[in-house]
């Protein structure tokens, strides 16, 4: 079947100040977070049709909720909760997409975040700060069976964000973030059982101001999608998901919005 790439973009008059836009499985609804429009004033999550109808605020609008991300089925959301504990808290909740079943995921004290969801429904990659430096770290949907899958890996600065492959063996992430020099940051992969690292992309030239922090795979697996800020604009580039080559632009834009692992999608 044939795709394309979407960008995230929330159809006019969906939304104000919609952030974090996560295309559900099936490209027909996006999820986002913005400021809450009932039941509080703190920042929730939305659910909207492609086309921009049927915007619908999802749960409590009194919190801080942020980065959604879809379960394979399209039924539930996992998403991070700042539960009012200091700077730097946060933890990872599921819901349905009906604002029920709230169930809280994570309980480490630090910051828990960048959820993704595998596409086999079985673990959710997010990133952790637990144990000191930010690290990919994986549980299942219930909250179980959580382990450090880079605790072992040495890489450039804390982790920003993680992306499963389409078939639910490897996982994307980006780190470097916080080192002195953007020339550090790299997009990295990494097996589920936390072996075989290989850096995939990294500093490109002269410009060149950090990674955005976004990743997504091609739905056969074979490429990997990251953004690059610039001084002056966004890029975009693909690169071979084994090892970094064929690098090339699919994308540039100046001000706009971001991408995530739903944003390659069937062609219409």
């Amino acid at each position: 079947m044939p795709y394309e790439f979407r960008c995230r973009t929330i159809p006019t008059g969906a939304a104000t100040g919609a952030r974090n836009i996560a295309w559900s499985p099936n490209g027909k609804q996006l999820a986002f977070d913005a400021p809450a429009t009932s039941l509080g004033t703190g920042q929730a999550l939305y659910i909207v049709n492609a086309d921009g109808t049927g915007l619908r605020q999802v749960g409590r609008g009194d919190l801080l909720r942020y980065n959604a991300a879809w379960s394979p089925d399209g039924t539930k959301l996992v998403f991070v909760q700042d539960n009012g504990a200091g700077a730097g808290s946060g933890d990872i909740y599921t819901m349905t997409t009906n604002g029920a079943n709230l169930t809280r995921l994570t309980t480490s004290g630090g910051w828990d975040g960048n959820p993704d969801w595998s596409p086999d429904g079985t673990r959710i990659a997010y990133t952790s700060d637990y144990k000191g430096k930010r690290h990919v770290w994986q549980m299942t949907p219930t909250g179980a069976s959580k382990t450090d899958t880079t605790a072992n890996l040495v890489f450039d600065g804390p982790v920003d964000q993680v992306s499963w492959s389409p078939d639910s063996a490897s996982i994307a992430f980006t780190a470097g973030g916080a080192q002195p020099s953007s020339t550090l940051e790299r997009v990295y992969r990494v097996s589920r059982s936390g072996s075989d690292l290989r850096a995939l992309a990294g500093w490109s030239g002269p410009g060149y101001d950090g990674l955005t922090k976004e990743l997504a795979w091609s739905p056969d697996g074979t490429v990997v999608v990251y953004g690059e800020q610039l001084t002056d604009r966004r890029l975009y580039w693909t690169v071979s998901a084994v090892n970094g080559d064929n690098k090339a632009i699919v994308w540039s834009c100046g001000p706009c919005g971001g991408i995530d692992a739903g944003a390659w999608q069937p062609l219409r």
